[in-house]
Formats: C-alpha cells, structure tokens, sequence
C-alpha cells in the first residue's frame, strides 16, 4: 500500500523533547583532559602500531566517558584519533571553531565511549542518534564512511564482526568538505537472537574506508547525542531517514513532520524514505505514523511496493494491533467453481495477511480473496498468515479439496472358482474406496481393504488375490467394492462366488512294507483340495508321539502321491511295537479321515558276520570300509585305536544291511599300518554280541580280496 498526505502551512517548529542523553558529555564543553601519565584506561582503540609511539595504540580519558588520545600528540603522535581544543586549525586547512571536537585521520582509528547507568542496547527498540560530522580531506585525499557501531566488549576496531559481538547500526558516506554537517538518523535493535544485542554497552565512531588502504580521510565529531526512542512524545521530527527492512508505528502526542529541510534549528536535513527494499537481502518497509496532527514535507517518499500510512489519533504506549481471529475451515471441499475465503476478516490498522501457496489466490495479500481451482482433481494444503506491524503473527493451516467428476470404476481379469477370487480394479476420481468380502453363510468377514486420501481426489489401480490358501473361501463369497469423493457421490459393484462341495478325504494306501527291518507305505490318490495328511508314531504304551510330520495342501497343491518311512522319522528297535496314525482333511469339510498302521517285531535274533580285516582304502569300492552284516541288531558301539590314540568311539543304529562302520583314511602315506579295534552289538531284546580284533590297512593301492570269497 503506498499512501502519503502533504499538508502545507506549518509557520513555527517546536523544538523536540529528547529525552535523557544515553552518551556522557557529546558535546566535548566539559571534562579534564589533563590525566596523571600512564593512566590509560584500556588498549585498542586504535589497531595501527606505529612503533616510535608508545602510547598511540592507547587512549587517555581526556573527556568524561569518552576514550580519546590525550591532545598532545594531534601532531606528535600520527595515527591515532585526538581531543582537539577549540581554535586549531586540522588538516585539510579546516578552520576550527568554538568547540572542543574529537578528530580521527585514518581508517584504523575510532573513538568509543560507554552507554550512561549501565545501558544496554534492547531488541525491538529504536534508538535515535545525531552528531555534527566534518571529512575535510586528508594528505591522501581518502573517500568513505561514517559508522555507528556497537559492541559487547571494549575493544573497538579490534571486535571482530565474525563473533557476533560487533554490530554495525548505521553506515552514511560524507563528503570532503570543511563545513559542519548534522547526522540526524534512527536505528531499530533486530528482535533475532544474530548478536548479543542485549550485551552491547559500548559505542563506537569509526570511518570506514572504502578504497585503498593507504588513503586517509580526516573526520571530526561534535555534539554526539544518543536517545531511546520515546513511544509517546509531543512533537517528532523525521528527517535524513530511509525505513528499510522496518515494520513499526512511529508515534507523536501532538505532531509528526516529515520531510527534508525541517531541522527545527535550522539545519539542513535529508529526505525521508519508506523503501522499497528492492534488494533480494532486505524487505519492504511497513511504517504507520500516527499523531493528531501529521505533515509530510517534500522530500517525503513512499516508493512503490513499500507500505506505508498516517493514522490521525491520539498516541498509545502499546500501539501494537492484535491479532485478528479466524475461524480455521480445516479442510474445504471444492465442489463448485469459485470459493471465496476471509470474508468475516477486517482489514485493520498495521494488519498483514498472505495467504499460500500464493499462486492459488487471486488476492493473497488481502483478507477477502478467491480460490483460484486448477483443472482436474486436486488437493492443496494451503495457509494463511496474519501478522501485525509489531511482528506478531499466526498461521492457520488448512486443505483445500477439489473435484471435477464422479467415481469412475473399471473391474477386469476376473478369476472366481473354487479355489479362487481374483480381479484387477481401476478406481478414478475418488478420494476413497472400500473393499470386503463376506461369507454369507455366517456373515464372516474374510477380506477388507480400504483408502482414504488425505486431501483431494486420486486414481488407483488395486490387484485382489483371495485363494482358498490365503482366505476361507469355504461358502458363499460376496465381494462388495465401494469408492466415492465428496463431490459426486459414491459407485457400487458386486461380485458373487457360491462355494463348491469337497469331498470327504480318503486315506489310500500302496506299498505297505511292515518287517523287520522295513515300515513303510505310500498315500495314494490324494485329493487337489487335501488340507492336511498328519502322521504321528508312536511306540507301545507312550501317549506322546515318537515323531510327526505334516504335509499342507498350499505348500504342495499338486501333491498325489506321499511316501512314508519310519526309519527316516525314528531310530526303530527289536522287540518292541510302533504304531503309526495317519489322519487326512480336506478343505471345506470338517470330516478327518483316519488310518491306523502297526508293526510288532519278534523276539529278535542276533547274528553277525564280520569282514574284511584288510584294507585298501584307495576308492575303488572294494576293501574300503570295516563292514558287518548284521541280523536282529538295534544298535552298535564302537572303538578303534592304534595303541597310542583312540581313532574312533561312537555308538548308532543298525539301520542298513550290511553296514560299514569305520572308512579307514584315504591321504595316509603309503605303507602298513595296524589298528586294534571292539565293537558291540545289541538289540532291544536284551542280546549283545561283541568281537576284538586287529585291522591291518594298506594304503599302496594295492587290491585286497574278500577271503571268504
């Protein structure tokens, strides 16, 4: 908003009421100059060292508060700023005048003094700041600028910007001209936390030059004056003033006037700018001035872009607007071309909105604006912020829904039988959908799936597989599918599987060997909707089974055949009787069938014939391996050595005919070797057989007959 009011006709100024001074004697009348030798209050005020000068890198406190060198050495003592007694004439042949006056020559030079009462700078508050400032030329003829700085510690050009205890408030280039010029400006404190603002106790006048090093550029300070900005004063002049990256209220009980050239003492001022802030780094200004009586003089401008206007009401000590309420709609479905929002908004004094993402509002700094709806189906998340001039401010979430046509919905590829319920489904233009199956025999649910969108409309693509080995499909299936958005309503479709019967199981049996040495059988004609065949053995008198195995319909559909083996399920053993169970179920029907197989082993008789007792363990089958053929035997132990080391302990099952119990080394080195060896038969029927005897190996190779071959 760019708005500005001229009134013409002011006849008389009224001089301004400033408040307490922040800064100890600025105008250099008063203070003792004539310091005690080496009462020097703190280094650093100048960072040049120019050796033949003991003292020029220190400053006497020639003048109350203010640290400046001792006025002896404005010739002696080059490089370093001066207290200057009235009537001397400086460089550049500037003719002095009445007062006392502070001169700095080189750009390593500043003059400090400390806040009065222990004063610290505070965020959010504006300080005003005004001195007579002279650059007469130096030898070099040096060009550049004044600066206000101020810092946490006192330790002027040496505080280093980097650790953010330094901090420029305002920068103004002077001309090279003898004549006394008034720097009249105004600084606002950052409410960030960048600097420690509320640390800086020390300001510094410094220049800043801005072009070879090895120029110089003389200045002279007089009548430095600092004030805290008073709210609520009666008359405010503003002048030499550019409002930059500022959002406030400036205030006057009685009068603002603003403009160049209206120096209430008759100085000459520089114009009052609300800028723009055209530069990527700063902001627009915001500025409300606000007195009973405001007039604005030329050389006030309002640039375009800035905002900027004058309130004609008395002055307050919070002038800060409140925050204007908003009743958040959260989320907001579209279903019409246009959709205006903030209508129940004021605009208010000092009061911003902006609504984003600001491509979507026609108006988005405005509190009334339009939706503006892109084509198709959409969601956008969507805020606004309301802010005061004061830098309070608020946000207010909300989505934004938009839809543009109904449900579409697209069904294929569908696969119902027995076994299986599958299709393919497209969903378009819906912001949710649901899907479910019921068993409609005891209304069970088998299958639900379902999509919200969290704002606005999607399409989809879904693939549903339910088979008999993933979901009870055992009845009637009826499938329901329902998608639907805000708009336009909701699209139904029904699909319909009626359940088949299954047979009862059948447990068929083939290959039924029961023996001394054999149990074992094969299921048969197994049905393709088997669920489970389960097989238990157990041995006589033990409820708990010996060994189980299961065999599941969905882990092998296309199984027919099943081969069973007790001696791959349990060591079997003489003179005892096992029983195996075979229970079979098939899917959809709650019938088991049952099987029950028995195996009762005589009294057992034990014989063993034992051969070879030489060895050529050279891989060629014969005579590699310590072989007994066995009758009636449950169990062996046995044990090798060769005098010296125990080669083999173990005890196993008989569980073939015949059965090797020791394969004697194949990567010995070639010769003969000896080994002692005891083994022991046994069966459950408490018989035993036992036999000693030496094994001779040869490992040349050679070929080794059965003797009794």
């Amino acid at each position: 908003m760019k708005r500005s009011i001229l009134i013409i006709g002011l006849s008389c100024f009224h001089l301004l009421s400033l408040g307490q001074n922040l800064i100890e004697n600025g105008n250099f009348e008063d203070g003792n100059y004539n310091v005690p030798p080496n009462m020097y209050p703190v280094d650093y005020y100048s960072a040049e060292n120019v050796g033949y000068c003991n003292e020029a890198d220190r400053f006497n406190n020639d003048i109350d508060k203010w640290w400046v060198a001792d006025p002896s050495s404005i010739f002696t003592c080059p490089g370093s700023p001066d207290w200057v007694p009235a009537g001397i004439v400086t460089d550049g042949f500037c003719e002095g005048h009445d007062s006392y006056y502070v001169r700095s020559a080189s750009y390593k030079e500043s003059i400090m003094t400390e806040l009065k009462n222990g004063t610290t700078l505070e965020k959010g508050e504006t300080y005003h700041f005004r001195t007579k400032v002279r650059a007469a030329e130096g030898w070099s003829e040096g060009v550049g600028s004044f600066q206000i700085v101020f810092s946490t510690i006192d330790k002027g050009l040496e505080v280093w910007p980097f650790n953010k205890r330094k901090w420029e408030a305002k920068s103004v280039f002077v001309e090279h001209s003898c004549y006394w010029k008034t720097i009249d400006t105004y600084f606002t404190v950052p409410n960030d936390d960048e600097h420690h603002y509320e640390d800086m106790k020390y300001m510094v006048l410094q220049y800043n030059y801005e072009n070879d090093a090895s120029q110089s550029l003389s200045l002279h300070y007089d009548d430095v004056h600092l004030w805290k900005e008073e709210e609520c004063r009666d008359v405010k002049y503003i002048q030499n003033r550019e409002y930059i990256n500022e959002s406030k209220i400036v205030q006057a009980n009685n009068h603002i006037y603003a403009g160049e050239n209206i120096d209430p003492n008759g100085g000459t001022t520089g114009p009052v700018i609300v800028s723009n802030g055209t530069d990527w780094s700063t902001n627009p200004a915001e500025i409300i001035y606000r007195a009973p009586n405001i007039t604005l003089y030329p050389g006030f401008e309002v640039e375009e872009g800035a905002y900027f206007e004058t309130q004609f009401s008395e002055c307050t000590e919070d002038p800060c607007p409140d925050i204007i309420p908003y009743d958040n709609p959260g989320i907001i479905d579209l279903c019409q071309e246009d959709l205006t929002l903030g209508e129940s908004l004021d605009q208010g004094d000092g009061i911003f909105f902006e609504w984003q993402p600001y491509q979507y509002f026609s108006n988005p700094n405005s509190p009334i604006t339009n939706f503006i709806k892109p084509t198709g189906n959409g969601c956008v998340e969507a805020y606004l912020k309301i802010r005061t001039i004061c830098g309070e401010e608020e946000y207010f979430h909300f989505d934004i829904n938009y839809i543009e046509a109904p449900v579409d919905m697209d069904i294929s590829n569908v696969l119902i039988d027995e076994y299986n319920i599958q299709f393919d489904i497209d969903i378009y233009n819906a912001n949710s959908y649901s899907i479910q199956a019921i068993n409609t025999d005891n209304n069970e649910l088998v299958y639900e799936n379902a999509f919200d969108a969290i704002c606005g409309a999607v399409d989809l693509s879904e693939q549903i597989s339910l088979t008999s080995c993933t979901h009870n499909l055992c009845g009637d299936i009826d499938v329901s599918i329902n998608a639907e958005n805000q708009c336009f309503g909701s699209q139904e479709e029904l699909l319909s599987y009626t359940g088949s019967t299954i047979p009862n199981p059948n447990i068929e049996l083939e290959n039924v060997l029961i023996g001394d040495h054999d149990f074992s059988f094969d299921i048969v004609n197994i049905h393709n909707d088997f669920e489970y065949i389960f097989i238990e053995l157990f041995k006589n008198g033990v409820a708990v089974p010996q060994c189980s195995q299961t065999i599941y319909g969905c882990d092998d559909p296309n199984l027919n055949t099943f081969h069973f083996d007790a001696e791959n399920c349990w060591c079997l053993k003489q003179c005892k009787t096992y029983v195996v169970q075979i229970s079979m179920k098939n899917r959809c029907n709650e019938t088991i069938d049952t099987e029950v197989l028995t195996r009762n082993f005589g009294s057992g008789n034990l014989q063993v014939e034992v051969w070879p007792n030489v060895f050529s363990p050279n891989g060629d089958g014969i005579n590699d391996c310590l072989q007994f053929n066995v009758q009636g035997a449950d169990t062996y132990e046995i044990r090798i050595d060769d005098n010296e080391e125990l080669i083999l302990d173990e005890i196993g099952c008989v569980d073939e005919y015949p059965i090797c119990l020791w394969s004697p080394p194949t990567n010995i080195e070639g010769g003969l070797y000896s080994h002692n060896y005891w083994v022991e038969f046994r069966n459950n029927c408490g018989q035993s057989m036992d036999y000693y005897g030496m094994l001779s190996v040869f490992s040349s190779g050679g070929m080794i007959t059965n003797p009794n071959d």
